[in-house]
């Protein structure tokens, strides 16, 4: 398989055009989704129809008395137990959609994945706003044993994978669960909550052209914010301060300050949660992968981190890969998802699951 992704121009229904020059020509079987395809390139053709390498099962997972997790296992054709994923989700209150592209990718060769809906969507109970990181890695463990127990899956084959957020909770997960087989870590955040908040605000207010003397004033400020809103505290100095910067410069990222009032934030307690400090337990292989333009965590203090708390364990099985070009999504320009991104975390997981 390339591992060169290339945009799709429509020139007519269900017709295709690639810069290469290729034309695709897909066409509904049933009227709903695309059965087959015709490939051409000058003056060669190929035909492919669709196969059905995986089954999807929708069904909800009961959580104590209080909650339920909506969510969707994809299991590879053929005879199990299967080795399997579970993807963490992260802040965005989205639901399981979001991941069936990656789940359907690992369980077409032989990896089964499991996705859920994040706190307050899908089928998914509880307030999404009062779930702080200790909730939402509770989750993901129930959902982990919830696997161990499966029929069609591999309890000593399980790994976790999250991107974001998504990958501080399953590191977070995965020196808690017992025996997790790997960790796939997309645009990880190692540090803190408000130290990573802190280069996302910074490198914001350099795309809005903001001068580098009025960035240093304004993340002062973001981060007296944070540490205000931790102890829930108001100081009348930090209000007047956000008031005469807001005063000077409108259009700009701002913390608010209400006044009589303290700085509010969501989830206080995990503004001093720092992802670096569960990896001393984290005894499986991990792949850290990241975007060389990410503006939302910072790629190689993150790596740093990574390596240097895994090193602490003994743990020596970690495999880094940047893509250039791509950004915290692991996009690129024109909307290119960066080539090699799946097909690199799937042989990773085969590799180290001895999968043939």
């Amino acid at each position: 398989m390339s591992h060169q992704v290339e945009r799709m121009y429509p020139i007519a229904k269900d017709l295709f055009w690639i810069a290469t020059g290729e034309i695709l020509q897909f066409s509904k079987g049933d009227g709903t989704s695309f059965d087959t395809l015709e490939w051409t390139w000058g003056q060669q053709q190929l035909s492919a129809e669709k196969q059905e390498l995986y089954q999807k099962t929708d069904y909800v997972v009961t959580m104590g008395a209080e909650d339920s997790v909506g969510v969707s296992l994809f299991l590879p054709k053929g005879t199990g137990p299967f080795p399997a994923v579970l993807i963490a989700r992260g802040a965005a209150n989205l639901d399981r959609s979001l991941n069936y592209t990656e789940a359907e990718i690992f369980a077409s060769y032989g990896i089964a994945a499991l996705v859920y809906d994040n706190y307050g969507t899908g089928q998914t109970t509880g307030n999404p706003r009062t779930k702080d990181f200790e909730d939402k890695q509770n989750l993901v463990l129930h959902l982990y044993a919830h696997l161990q127990t499966h029929s069609e899956i591999r309890a000593d084959q399980i790994g976790l994978m999250g991107g974001s957020q998504g990958a501080r909770i399953a590191a977070m997960a995965a020196s808690k669960a017992s025996q997790p087989a790997f960790l796939i870590l997309r645009a990880h955040p190692m540090e803190t909550r408000k130290d990573q908040q802190l280069y996302a605000i910074g490198a914001f207010l350099r795309q809005s052209n903001a001068t580098e003397e009025v960035i240093v004033q304004i993340l002062h400020l973001w981060e007296r914010y944070f540490d205000l809103a931790s102890r829930q505290e108001m100081d009348q100095a930090y209000i007047d301060a956000v008031a005469r910067m807001r005063k000077a410069h409108p259009a700009l990222m701002l913390p608010a300050a209400p006044a009589n009032q303290a700085p509010s934030f969501a989830w206080p307690d995990d503004i001093y949660d720092a992802t670096n400090d569960y990896l001393e337990s984290i005894r499986c292989p991990v792949l850290s992968e990241h975007g060389v333009h990410d503006d939302r965590v910072p790629p190689y203090k993150s790596i740093h981190f990574l390596r240097e708390g895994l090193s602490k364990a003994g743990n020596e099985a970690l495999m880094v890969i940047l893509y250039a070009n791509a950004n915290h999504s692991f996009t690129m320009p024109g909307f290119r998802i960066a080539p090699g991104l799946f097909m690199n975390e799937v042989n990773w997981v085969r590799e180290v699951l001895n999968m043939k």
